[in-house]
């Protein structure tokens, strides 16, 4: 018992310190794909409403730290490493 015990952290370690495989296992946590519905951009900031949508799913960003999204007054190369 003790050394299938030993096998499952193993196991475990090797797949969670490597990073494509844990890539792989993570990918099968659900994906937010709710975004807000009502979105009126003549009275609504389009940052505002946005952001915490890319902030959520950042984790699946291949790119680490995952950039944030922003505002229209990032300068311009903020937004290219976006």
């Amino acid at each position: 018992e003790d050394d299938e015990m030993f096998k499952a952290i193993t196991e475990a370690f090797e797949l969670l310190s490597n990073p494509k495989k844990r890539r792989e296992f993570d990918s099968l946590d659900d994906f937010d794909d709710s975004i807000p519905s009502n979105f009126d951009s003549a009275s609504q900031d389009f940052f505002e409403t946005f952001a915490p949508v890319f902030e959520r799913n950042s984790r699946w960003s291949e790119v680490k730290p995952t950039p944030l999204l922003g505002s229209a007054t990032s300068p311009s190369d903020e937004v290219a490493t976006f």
